[in-house]
């Protein structure tokens, strides 16, 4: 409050606060969103055990966190739900900040091994012609997820331009593998490349 910054609670814009009285009222209004409503993945085996939303996987675990000092739970979180990476084979589908993060936070759980699959081609090393400033840089870049995992599995974890077609189920209905088909963005959008079926 002392900076003139002043955050108000269980606000509804155009619900219980109207907007023109925001701006009346305020220097400047900054709009911040992010979803946890997830994109779904609707192919063979999405239904099987152990395939998890990204918000999912890490709310549980920021969840896990919020601890007191005398390590009893500040939040209703139920420790049995915890979602761990511990000693398995981690695929990410999709990158940007939240793919980073569900890497950055496996490799925390030490899981076992971890690729991450990323739906364009791998981005050129410097700005395209096509890509001037203040356009957002389309360049190639490392981030703290990335890094980690070359540190300790000595790899870049990221597979550009694939295309998941099928989670392999076990009897169980675990999901023990997925099937992946290579791409490229093409004029009509996303093309599928024939024969390049892979299993991981």
């Amino acid at each position: 409050a002392e900076e003139g910054i002043e955050f108000v609670c269980n606000a509804n814009i155009g619900v219980n606060v109207d907007i023109n009285v925001l701006r009346a009222n305020s220097d400047a209004l900054v709009l911040s969103v992010g979803s946890t409503m997830p994109r779904d993945l609707p192919v063979p085996g999405r239904d099987g055990a152990g395939i998890h939303f990204a918000m999912e996987f890490l709310t549980a675990n920021q969840k896990r966190l919020l601890m007191t000092r005398d390590g009893t739970l500040e939040s209703a979180w139920d420790p049995n739900s915890f979602i761990t990476a511990e000693g398995r084979s981690v695929v990410v589908i999709g990158g940007g900040d939240t793919g980073t993060d569900c890497i950055g936070t496996s490799m925390r759980h030490r899981c076992k091994s971890i690729v991450n699959f990323e739906l364009m081609g791998k981005p050129p090393a410097q700005r395209a012609a096509s890509n001037p400033w203040p356009e957002w840089p389309k360049v190639f870049g490392v981030d703290y997820g990335h890094a980690e995992v070359a540190s300790v599995f000595g790899k870049d974890p990221r597979e550009y331009g694939v295309v998941t077609t099928e989670f392999v189920l076990d009897d169980n209905k675990q999901v023990k593998a997925v099937t992946t088909m290579d791409a490229k963005l093409g004029p009509t959008g996303v093309e599928i490349l024939d024969g390049t079926q892979r299993h991981w």
